[in-house]
């Protein structure tokens, strides 16, 4: 049945972070219209976790509950002070603003609930990744200190980033709710989160609620257009194919996007990054609507500079590939922010200051995380790919955003008569005739990017030399940011590459995958806001322009609604729950309907066994039903998936391959050498260990251990 009172417990808790955040946030987002304070729950679970981590780290407590209720209380004593010295511009502010705070309040309830019964539906955590994101919640649960070891991969630290994973595990522990249950309940409050932290960022860009829903919804839950060539190709709405269209685009790669995340619900560090990057975005969005100088940023403003570098910070620890975009949006922003408040033109001082502010926020993003980092042995190569995208393929996946922006960007240079600027310091048919030279040579080469790069280029020169940086509003500035790193990180994908475990083919399957993600999410903020600029200021009630570019883009809106509206009514209903339909929130549930573990079993140890014995279960394969005792309970094992481990350790695979022959060894065996070796104290013999070993070795446990679990399914010993 529907869990409703661990619904409300954990409803409770982020409500609470949520109101011991706002005093703060109302004196860190001051240049924002709603003071930031829709960021509250996203910042307040991160804040309480990364103080847990803190004073885990420097010793002053273990890993509990007792170090989770010193990080809350360590917010609500700044939050006291923040409110005592604002109390009465904070009690007005929420009075002037109560109906939009009410909505937004809405909104988040809503969709969590929403998203909430979806995975009430569709609620095995069983396939594709989320047995290791599973494995890392449980891992953490049990763990008393950090740097967090390797559940894994026995004995050694984790080589993976966690951070996102550890903010459910504290609400999991200060709740009380099971894992199983709480893995269901953080992927529906990470959807909730984007949607109301991208509404925040539209609100305070337009200062318009009906422009911010829109926002929303193109960060959240649009999807590309691949749903309606599905639809066209099988002639059928249902069943839908949820996974196609983040998978059979761009051949040898991966395009997720949002809400695809969200509804497959891998519990995977690029979904959980989405709320806390759209938070970057909004720091930075607050800082270049700052009319300060370098100098009196760092003095007068301080909390806003700690809070923004850990946030940057923090998005390696949850996601790395997000921490050097999200690192340079910012260092890109501080540069105009502090062109913006020159008074001069560029100079020695203008540069000084901005490397002075840059490098704060770079030492600070790193020193804050610096355990973290420490912990971290393995770095990966940048490699050349001569892989290329086709047009059509990025017209598929950003069709709605492109059509929007460039439109914008054709309709700001009409009005502003750009292309007519012709003096004798700047002749501008120079820099035309080149850059039409080499959009034509780049796009006989099939690399149509660089040509809207080039274009771009050309457009912002023009813009300058036409109206002049300060002459336009910082918010049309901040959205053609946005919209420039889009584009520039398309550029850069289609040359580079991560060199990682993968090759041929799929050489760069993640680079794309990742990169992607954060491409979708600056430009639908930015298009977002190109949409709201272009109906209110190029675009007039009842005229013929007005009516055929509005019709295209609710058509273009419709297509993208294919895919949220069917995929999720396909998943839900038509049969992607693996095993059973089983209606509940506790992703174990599935366990009672398979034979390749035993529910009963997994159970057991979550109840009788405590801290991080070792146990030993037969390796495991990435992507198969293997390693399930280690995902299911955080016990460490000596190798869980092995593909995995591998590509987290590639220069250690000997290391992983030999782990694999002693689990072999002590299976066929019983080596106690080996028992020794690796501190083994539990040993799980289970079907897939039935299936692999002869049924007399196995036997032989019998005469060395304690029998201390024994059904037709499962035997646990213990090792003395």
């Amino acid at each position: 049945m529907f869990q409703i009172i661990p619904v409300l417990i954990w409803l409770l808790i982020i409500e609470f972070l949520c109101f011991l955040m706002t005093p703060i946030l109302f004196r860190i987002f001051k240049n924002l219209k709603d003071k930031g304070l829709v960021f509250s729950k996203s910042i307040g679970i991160l804040l309480s976790t990364y103080f847990t981590w803190i004073i885990v780290n420097l010793g002053i407590s273990e890993y509990s509950a007792l170090s989770i209720i010193l990080s809350i209380l360590l917010i609500a004593s700044v939050s006291i002070w923040s409110f005592i010295k604002s109390k009465k511009e904070i009690m007005d502010f929420v009075r002037n603003n109560i109906k939009y705070l009410l909505l937004v309040e809405l909104l988040f309830i809503s969709s969590f609930l929403s998203f909430t019964i979806v995975r009430y539906f569709d609620n095995s955590i069983v396939d594709a990744e989320k047995p290791q994101d599973f494995m890392l919640l449980n891992c953490i649960l049990r763990t008393k200190a950090f740097p967090l070891n390797d559940c894994w991969f026995t004995g050694e630290k984790m080589q993976y980033y966690y951070f996102g994973h550890m903010m459910v595990s504290n609400l999991t522990k200060i709740s009380g709710i099971s894992s199983g249950i709480t893995y269901n309940l953080a992927i529906p409050l990470f959807f909730s989160l984007t949607l109301i932290n991208s509404f925040s960022i539209i609100y305070n860009l337009t200062k318009k609620k009906g422009s911010a829903l829109l926002g929303s919804i193109l960060v959240s839950f649009i999807g590309n257009f691949r749903g309606l060539f599905q639809v066209v190709e099988t002639g059928r709405f249902i069943p839908f194919n949820y996974w196609s269209s983040a998978h059979y685009i761009i051949p040898g790669t991966i395009n997720e996007f949002p809400y695809f995340s969200f509804l497959h619900a891998d519990m995977h560090p690029h979904m959980m990054a989405i709320p806390f990057t759209l938070i970057c975005i909004g720091l930075v969005l607050n800082l270049i609507k700052s009319k300060k100088k370098s100098k009196d940023l760092l003095k007068s403003d301080l909390p806003e500079i700690i809070i923004l570098s850990l946030l940057i910070g923090s998005l390696a620890f949850i996601n790395t590939w997000d921490y050097p975009t999200y690192l340079g949006l910012t260092l890109v922003v501080i540069l105009i922010q502090q062109c913006l408040q020159n008074s001069k033109k560029v100079n020695l001082s203008l540069i000084k200051n901005t490397l002075i502010l840059s490098s704060v926020v770079v030492i600070l993003s790193l020193i804050l995380f610096l355990p973290y980092h420490l912990s971290v042995k393995s770095t990966r190569a940048i490699g050349f790919t001569s892989q290329k995208t086709l047009t059509k393929h990025y017209l598929i996946i950003y069709g709605l955003f492109l059509f929007v922006s460039l439109t914008y960007l054709y309709f700001y240079s009409k009005k502003n008569k750009i292309l007519e600027i012709k003096t004798q310091k700047f002749n501008i048919s120079i820099p035309i005739s080149i850059a039409a030279l080499l959009i034509i040579t780049f796009g006989l080469l099939n690399i149509p990017l660089v040509s809207l790069f080039l274009i771009l280029v050309i457009f912002g020169i023009l813009l300058w030399k036409k109206i002049g940086l300060k002459k336009i509003n910082r918010e049309n500035i901040f959205a053609i940011t946005l919209f420039f790193i889009s584009i520039g990180l398309l550029i850069v994908i289609e040359f580079l590459f991560v060199d990682d475990s993968f090759t041929g083919d799929l050489e760069r399957v993640n680079t794309v995958f990742k990169v992607g993600m954060q491409i979708w999410v600056l430009m639908s903020i930015s298009s977002s806001y190109f949409f709201y600029y272009i109906k209110n200021n190029f675009l007039k009630r009842g005229t013929i322009s007005n009516i055929i570019w509005t019709g295209t883009f609710i058509l273009l809106l419709l297509f993208s609604l294919i895919y949220p509206v069917f995929a999720t009514y396909s998943k839900t209903k038509n049969g992607y729950n693996f095993f059973g339909k089983s209606k509940t929130l506790d992703g174990r549930d599935y366990l009672k309907n398979v034979d390749f573990c035993d529910y009963d079993a997994i159970k057991w140890i979550n109840e009788n066994i405590e801290d991080t014995p070792v146990i030993l279960e037969s390796k495991g394969q990435s992507f198969q039903w293997t390693s399930c005792v280690s995902f299911n309970t955080g016990l460490p094992t000596l190798v869980g998936w092995e593909g995995h481990e591998q590509q987290w350790r590639p220069k250690s695979l000997d290391k992983i391959s030999k782990r694999a022959v002693d689990i072999d060894k002590i299976y066929n065996n019983q080596s106690m050498e080996l028992i020794e070796k690796y501190n083994i104290s539990y040993i799980y013999v289970g079907k897939l260990e039935k299936d692999k070993y002869s049924e007399e070795n196995l036997n032989q446990f019998n005469d060395l251990f304690d029998l201390v679990y024994n059904t037709t399914e499962a035997k646990i010993y213990k090792v003395d």
